[in-house]
């Protein structure tokens, strides 16, 4: 029942009658107060006046729910929000995901925490409650990139190479941090240890079975072929890795035609991307312009938007 409350007064507001909609909320608060609900209809109350510009009620409205309370996590979030988007307050930002933190502790309040000292910039911070969640669970591929990341951010990239090649010694498929160790290598022009973790990864045996599995294969793909490229301008070794990126894309598509028309989209521009790469190493490094046409060609057969095509074709 406050699902329906709670729509009509969006219902309204919506259409501009807002005494209404605050008529409706006041009802709703009266009739779920000291119910389960009570915290729900408090945050979608808040909500409402947080449109209407009343930031104090708001707050005020969200500051009531208590941490035994349901919905406790979703008020302190919503206050984290309101202080740093519309207060400007950073330090009460912090305060709101150190309270979810002290009352339920546990990885995925220190993610939250870590990721709001993140937004902030102020990434030390965010290592040191990312390492606390990976304390308690050492083989989140995903936690240990992203303390990697944020090592990044505070430009000790000799610190996140050391850490990069701790984890992804101990990642069995190596695919999450390796990607990152060699991006980062990368970055800092390190081509030839980008390439041992890249042929690493490559070179352990797949069956293409799960879509993840080719997913990831095209980005290490993609990256090995900027790294030949880039760092020692092997081209015919870009173009031979670029082709192996079109193939697997070529596999996943055949895949997921039963998928999400949106999914679908995204993995055709993908596959556009890589055909105009091709084309254009064809073209300007290995000097097969025909080659290069036919790949140009392919990528507006998979996105006939793909703007970079279109201009390579009409030139």
């Amino acid at each position: 029942r406050a699902s329906i409350f709670i729509q009509l007064a969006v219902s309204l507001f919506k259409k501009g009658q807002n005494a209404e909609a605050e008529g409706v909320m006041q009802e709703s608060i009266n009739e779920f107060r000291g119910t389960s609900e009570e915290m729900r209809v408090a945050l979608a109350n808040a909500d409402l006046a947080l449109k209407r510009g009343d930031i104090e009620h708001a707050l005020g409205l969200l500051s009531v729910a208590s941490p035994s309370k349901p919905y406790y996590i979703q008020a302190q979030t919503m206050m984290a929000h309101i202080y740093l988007i519309h207060k400007n307050n950073r330090r009460l930002y912090i305060t709101c995901y150190r309270n979810i933190l002290e009352h339920n502790p546990g990885v995925p309040s220190c993610l939250l925490l870590g990721d709001a000292y993140m937004k902030i910039q102020e990434p030390e911070r965010a290592v040191q409650v990312y390492e606390e969640a990976l304390r308690e669970n050492p083989k989140d591929a995903s936690l240990a990139s992203k303390i990697g990341k944020a090592l990044i951010t505070t430009h000790d990239y000799a610190k996140a190479i050391d850490y990069y090649g701790t984890a992804v010694s101990s990642e069995p498929n190596k695919s999450v941090l390796g990607h990152d160790l060699a991006e980062l290598y990368t970055r800092l022009k390190k081509y030839a240890p980008a390439d041992r973790v890249l042929g690493e990864i490559l070179d352990q045996a797949k069956d293409y079975v799960d879509l993840g599995t080719i997913v990831n294969d095209v980005k290490f793909f993609l990256l090995r072929a900027r790294v030949a490229a880039e760092g020692n301008q092997n081209h015919a070794k870009a173009v031979e890795y670029l082709m192996k990126a079109h193939d697997l894309q070529n596999l996943l598509l055949g895949r997921i035609k039963g998928e999400q028309p949106e999914y679908v989209r995204t993995q055709r521009e993908v596959a556009a991307n890589i055909c105009h790469q091709l084309a254009e190493h064809l073209q300007l490094n290995v000097k097969n312009l025909d080659k290069a046409q036919g790949y140009y060609n392919r990528a507006l057969q998979h996105d006939d938007t793909h703007e970079k095509s279109i201009l390579a074709l009409a030139k």
